[in-house]
């Protein structure tokens, strides 16, 4: 299962106990242009 909207640890520890295997949302990174991402993980240091 994957879903969007992961805001709080709370809601993600729920996300988790439902199986869901991958998420995401601002308590991971905030909303960015595909280059700053790229950027990011490339220099290690995505957020």
């Amino acid at each position: 299962m994957r879903r969007s909207g992961a805001v709080r640890a709370a809601r993600r520890d729920f996300l988790l106990s439902l199986g869901c295997d991958a998420m995401q949302g601002y308590l991971f990174a905030r909303p960015m242009p595909a280059a700053e991402l790229e950027r990011d993980v490339l220099a290690g240091s995505a957020s």
